[in-house]
């Protein structure tokens, strides 16, 4: 009798190990399955990439483009004029940022760049202390990774918006390949006097950046879909869908119409190829 209970003793203790080995694997596939499922729902790593970096002195506008390992770089003035999203009025784009960091409205920045510029900002940092580009030895791609890792993965601001994995694939990116940066002559940006209410001020002509978008800012796979899409402004702000429908196009989409809708709320797009409202 006490040799059967020996012989029972010793193979709990050899059980129990195998036991515990299997809910590990279980649990580490488990968690390795979301991971992946959370790494596939960022930027793909393939499709074109707008980016706007701001901080006191100065913006950088950043058109991404990975299949080409091409970076397009527009410096903006500090003085340059956006009309804020949300009717905050219009500002300098250096007290846009202030006003998305104290007010904690991680979207006020790209939405407002995007209406104001009529391309897609998929990410906007913005840096509160001096610039970047003060650093001994510093340059803009080593201010691209430095934001992206800081602000955008590790959020050490409140205005950046979209998903941190998107921040951190950006900056693998960036490191891993050697890409080229190309940055537009000033006086190609299209800006002129703010007038009399902002005599400081510079506001931007869109005229001139017609072409910008399908040069840049096309995104393959949005073209090549190619669906009829309706842009319909149910809003109190006028001109609101035309801005939308400039994004849409600029990203590479076939808006068919632009117009106001009665009873309904908010801006939104109805897809006229499925007859869907969304």
């Amino acid at each position: 009798m006490a040799a059967y209970k020996r012989r029972r003793a010793t193979r709990k203790i050899k059980i129990t190990p195998i036991l515990a080995l299997f809910f590990l694997l279980l649990f580490i596939m488990g968690g390795g399955r979301q991971l992946w499922k959370i790494w596939h729902q960022g930027w793909d790593g393939h499709q074109p990439l707008g980016i706007f970096l701001l901080d006191r002195q100065q913006g950088w506008l950043l058109a991404i483009q990975p299949e080409q390992k091409t970076v397009h770089v527009w410096q903006f003035p500090k003085n340059w004029l956006v009309t804020a999203a949300g009717e905050y009025g219009r500002f300098p784009v250096s007290g846009l940022g202030r006003l998305a960091v104290e007010e904690k409205l991680p979207r006020l920045l790209p939405a407002s760049l995007m209406l104001e510029l009529g391309l897609p900002v998929d990410l906007a940092l913005y840096h509160a202390g001096a610039s970047c580009l003060e650093t001994a030895g510093a340059n803009l791609k080593n201010c691209t990774t430095s934001w992206l890792w800081y602000q955008g993965v590790l959020r050490q601001t409140n205005v950046a918006a979209g998903r941190r994995v998107s921040y951190l694939k950006l900056f693998l990116f960036l490191h891993r390949y050697h890409l080229d940066w190309q940055l537009t002559k000033d006086s190609q940006l299209g800006l002129e006097s703010g007038g009399e209410e902002y005599p400081n001020g510079k506001k931007l002509v869109p005229s001139r950046w017609a072409g910008l978008g399908l040069a840049y800012f096309v995104d393959p796979q949005l073209r090549q879909e190619a669906i009829p899409v309706a842009v319909y402004n149910a809003s109190q702000r006028s001109g609101l869908a035309a801005k939308v429908a400039r994004i849409l196009k600029n990203s590479g989409g076939a808006v068919v119409h632009v117009g106001d809708k009665e009873k309904s709320k908010g801006c939104h797009w109805l897809l006229a190829g499925k007859g869907l409202l969304a």
